[in-house]
């Protein structure tokens, strides 16, 4: 009856309706075939089993984890595919650059379903966030969280953002993984030397703090590689990993030089790409290209020093002669 149809599909007899027997079973439906898809979207390589082994320990302790690594190592692309295979018990934000208080706050609303426009000030959005995250039971991943702990240019500024986390999801029992670059232990660390940030409130809080990989190895490139380009022959797949290999950010540029390919192949009126596309795309741009950008310096940029004022010289007083 009714009961064991609530049973099967995991709900209460009360949250079926006249018209759900129908919708639910294609939303349970489609939900499964989502999650399949995703996991057989990513290869399975080591910084995915990584994460992924991370936000399961995240789920199921209700505590915060911290995944920190390099850019370009494919961080954000096996987050994703494990929100998508748990769209139902995960909601994924990306912080901007340019974000605040409020538009962190705005997108966290919309990521979990709150509609905020009613919602003028920040306080009364962070206690529906709260109270939504709560109730429901959701996990929350923020990407690019290490824009979260920015003190801004005068090193006045404590990440609010961050205590936000500490105190309004951390001490609800929450679960929440922050992913960020190496920039958040550091910005953390300007903040506690720079503005009085007390670092003690965040690491007691941090259930795990995992810093991945900074290597992607050849096997790992291989394997993307045959899941990016399929089409490629084992000479044009070992030439995309051994040119990807050489770079720091391997399965960015792997990703972008095979953009490149497909524009070629485009160009000539094709659809596929095949191994002289993506040689061509290596030689005539994805080459140049890391030569350009290797001549930008990251080192940091000189401070404004103080003149150091100079000390006045007075001339020698002379000491009159004493009769």
């Amino acid at each position: 009856g009714k009961r064991d149809y609530a049973d099967r599909l995991g709900l209460e007899s009360y949250q079926l309706n006249s018209w759900t027997p129908s919708v639910l079973p294609l939303l349970y439906r489609w939900l499964r075939q989502n999650q399949r898809a995703a996991a057989n979207h990513l290869a399975k390589t080591a910084i995915r089993d990584a994460v992924w082994e991370q936000l399961d320990v995240c789920r199921q302790t209700n505590r915060m984890i911290v995944l920190e690594g390099r850019e370009g190592i494919g961080k954000t692309e096996a987050v994703k595919a494990w929100w998508m295979a748990n769209l139902d018990k995960v909601r994924y934000v990306s912080i901007s650059g340019l974000a605040n208080r409020t538009i962190v706050l705005k997108a966290v609303a919309e990521a979990i379903g709150l509609c905020g426009g009613n919602v003028r000030h920040a306080p009364d959005k962070q206690h529906r966030i709260e109270r939504a995250l709560k109730k429901s039971g959701l996990m929350l991943i923020v990407d690019e969280a290490h824009f979260l702990a920015s003190v801004g240019e005068t090193g006045r500024k404590k990440p609010r953002l961050i205590d936000w986390i500490d105190t309004g999801l951390c001490n609800n029992r929450i679960p929440v993984t922050l992913v960020a670059t190496h920039q958040f232990s550091k910005q953390l660390s300007v903040a506690g030397k720079d503005a009085g940030y007390n670092l003690g409130q965040f690491k007691r809080r941090c259930f795990r703090f995992v810093s991945l990989p900074d290597d992607v190895s050849k096997a790992d490139l291989k394997k993307v590689a045959r899941k990016l380009a399929p089409g490629l022959s084992p000479a044009g797949i070992q030439a995309l990993v051994g040119y990807a290999a050489s770079n720091h950010q391997p399965l960015s540029v792997m990703r972008y030089t095979i953009e490149e390919a497909h524009l070629l192949a485009h160009q000539s009126g094709r659809t596929e790409f095949d191994d002289a596309d993506l040689i061509e795309a290596i030689e005539q741009y994805s080459l140049p290209s890391d030569r350009s950008l290797a001549e930008i310096s990251e080192s940091k940029p000189a401070g404004r020093r103080r003149k150091k004022q100079a000390t006045p010289s007075f001339p020698p007083v002379e000491e009159p002669d004493v009769p």
